[in-house]
């Protein structure tokens, strides 16, 4: 139960102009030695995720037991050594998984039960990996190619703003710019002076620092600048162990491509005794 005090003048005038607080709570359900981000201003998303799935009164309310505690606290690092801090009033009625969701979106990762484990497990989409040694889909294990389409300059962007609530600004709203000058020479026709700008907005609740707002903005431009391809797999069950967030290298003689890195976003792992396996993919920007 938050609780205030206060001491002092706080003026002569009758009318009494609306009173403003800012309120800080940093939760720590992983137990981090370091749960706060940004000079103590922000919390770690994973302590938030952490909460909202185990939260027995608003949120999903699963036993810690089922938190794959080990895999929670790899990404938080990972998040503290960004910089990504999450700061956000539930000031209406939102859904947990819809909270959740934001999360997500702000650290770029998927939250997913591991079937191997039966625990939950979040990954981050991030570079660093060998494309050489990722799982290989080719003409071997292949079922079937779903839906695919190549992307086109078209479709892409080459502006983002990002909308965010600045700390330093007193919380008022303001913006992060992120521009690629390539894909505007492209969308107008070759030449600087032929540029089109395609801009979008995005905006974060859970950002409150420029900083992040500004790394944001680029990780955004990055993927909406570039026509990525996207696919759906039905691949055999040496693919069994796959899960979302992982990235797999497919080669396609006849499309052309060679170990193309395409991020695995959703998977129906379908019945046991059809032997399939379905994988919603997207190609992946850190090798794009």
């Amino acid at each position: 139960r938050p609780e205030f005090a206060l001491q002092g003048n706080v003026g002569n005038s009758t009318s009494i102009a609306p009173w403003k607080f800012e309120v800080r709570r940093i939760p720590n359900g992983l137990a981090l030695g370091t749960p706060s981000i940004n000079d103590g201003n922000d919390c770690n998303p994973m302590n938030v995720i952490y909460e909202i799935m185990t939260n027995t009164r608003w949120g999903l309310g699963y036993p810690a037991a089922d938190i794959d505690t080990a895999n929670f606290e790899a990404a938080a690092a990972t998040l503290l050594t960004e910089g990504n801090g999450f700061s956000f009033g539930l000031e209406s009625h939102m859904e947990a998984v819809d909270l959740l969701n934001e999360v997500e979106r702000q650290v770029d990762g998927i939250t997913f039960l591991d079937h191997s484990t039966g625990k939950w497990k979040i990954k981050l989409a991030r570079g660093g990996y060998d494309i050489n040694t990722v799982p290989q889909l080719d003409e071997d294990n292949l079922v079937e190619l779903g839906d695919f389409s190549r992307g086109a300059w078209e479709d892409t962007t080459n502006q983002v703003r990002v909308g965010f609530s600045n700390r330093v600004l007193d919380y008022k709203e303001d913006f992060a710019l992120a521009q690629d000058i390539a894909n505007a020479m492209i969308q107008g026709g070759g030449t600087p002076t032929t540029g089109v700008n395609i801009s979008v907005t995005e905006k974060y609740p859970g950002v409150k620092d420029g900083d992040l707002a500004n790394q944001i903005a680029w990780r955004d431009l990055r993927t909406l600048s570039y026509p990525l391809a996207k696919a759906t797999f039905v691949v055999d069950r040496s693919f069994w162990d796959v899960t979302p967030g992982d990235v797999i290298a497919w080669t396609d003689a006849d499309l052309g491509f060679t170990k193309l890195p395409m991020r695995i976003m959703r998977i129906d792992y379908g019945e046991l005794r059809d032997g399939r396996i379905t994988l919603s993919c997207v190609q992946d920007v850190f090798q794009a």
